[in-house]
């Protein structure tokens, strides 16, 4: 049996090329179908098919995304109503172009192409190796947990949603174990810890009536703000900048993922600018350096996203959001303690040799290897390079 995918946004085009692949291909076994990209990529990667059929105009990822996502571990076969996308999908590495709705003699032909290609065939051996090296590699365990893995953050609602369902279920948790008694005992008030109803009336109330002076009255709110605004005009005149692309600039080739994880860190002493800055310019330098720029992206990533707390001996704007945390739970224990911005400087430094190894280690020996078969999007031409600095 071939195991196939069937991805199309409407349904009668979809059971109709399920019908027809019956009469012409009984040896075809449709393992999913998928109404948009996404579902049709997270298919893809849970059920492992030999041949695709893939509409061209989809939600989320259109069928030339998908296509070049899967690149040459299966065969592509489009199935679509528009005829001005074929050179695209040819270029996706298809098998087939067909027209819907699509007719028995004319899958069949497409059939018949894809059988030749699906047939094995000896290849040929150079100093006792096959000359393959577009073959997908054998799917591991590793690489099956990490498609699991995309899979579940692919279905992942937006960030602000994730936010508001965890304060929900912490409403929901607090209003079930309000009735609970425990015998522990609150440092603070020398009685024993009590679940307070988030979901009452004094509550909620409550809740919306200190709202903004909750925000005002964050510990660490001025002193960011006023580093923002030093730190907002060293960036906008481009000193930030400067400093980043010189440090990369100077980076032997070999060191080149753990040099950009370590500047995604020190971009913390800008705020956010990593996300603005470091992230695309690990995209140039690693297509500049011959390597896929998406690498670059995911090492840049890890620095900026991963170790967004952590530093390189360089204290940021982190240092006193930090030390106000910190401060706020030693106050449980001794309300009189004031802790000093720099208090957790030595973990965090510590932190980002732990942050480089990690992201070094699955840049070069996970993720890379992962994106072999992945082509770069658009025109290479056109990607952003790495202008020299000039005084």
């Amino acid at each position: 049996m071939t195991r196939v995918l069937i991805a199309d946004d409407e349904e009668a085009p979809r059971e109709q090329l399920r019908a027809a692949l019956a009469r012409v291909w009984p040896a075809a076994q449709v393992m999913a179908s998928a109404v948009n990209g996404v579902d049709a990529w997270d298919a893809f990667l849970e059920h492992e098919p030999e041949v695709c059929f893939l509409d061209i105009r989809m939600p989320g990822l259109s069928g030339i995304d998908v296509a070049q996502r899967i690149g040459t571990q299966a065969q592509i076969v489009f199935a679509t109503a528009y005829g001005d996308h074929a050179l695209a999908a040819f270029d996706a590495g298809a098998v087939d172009y067909l027209m819907k709705p699509v007719d028995d003699e004319r899958l069949a032909q497409a059939v018949q192409r894809v059988q030749a290609r699906l047939r094995p065939a000896a290849p040929p051996v150079v100093h006792g190796a096959p000359a393959t090296p577009d073959a997908a590699a054998p799917r591991g365990f590793i690489v099956r947990s990490l498609d699991v893995v995309e899979r579940i953050g692919n279905r992942l609602p937006d960030p602000a949603v994730l936010f508001l369902l965890l304060m929900v279920s912490a409403w929901l948790i607090s209003w079930a174990l309000s009735g609970v008694s425990f015998g522990e005992i609150d440092p603070r008030s020398g009685k024993p810890i009590a679940i307070r109803n988030l979901l009452s009336g004094e509550s909620l109330t409550a809740f919306m009536a200190s709202m903004v002076g909750t925000f005002t009255s964050f510990p660490p709110l001025g002193v960011v703000l006023v580093a923002m605004l030093g730190l907002g005009v060293a960036e906008h005149t481009g000193f930030i900048s400067a400093v980043l692309r010189a440090a990369m600039a100077v980076t032997p080739r070999a060191l080149l993922t753990p040099a950009l994880i370590a500047v995604g860190i020190l971009s913390h002493v800008a705020v956010d600018a990593g996300y603005v800055l470091v992230i695309p310019l690990g995209a140039v330098i690693f297509h500049a350096a011959g390597r896929h720029p998406l690498a670059g992206i995911a090492a840049a990533f890890a620095g900026v996203s991963g170790g967004f707390s952590a530093t390189l001996g360089v204290p940021s704007s982190l240092d006193p959001l930090l030390a106000g945390l910190t401060q706020t739970a030693a106050q449980l224990v001794d309300p009189a303690v004031v802790i000093n911005p720099l208090n957790n400087f030595y973990f965090t430094t510590a932190s980002a040799g732990v942050v480089i190894l990690l992201g070094w280690a699955l840049t070069d020996l996970v993720i890379e290897p992962r994106l072999r078969g992945t082509p770069v999007d658009g025109d290479p031409s056109a990607l952003p390079s790495q202008d020299p600095l000039r005084p």
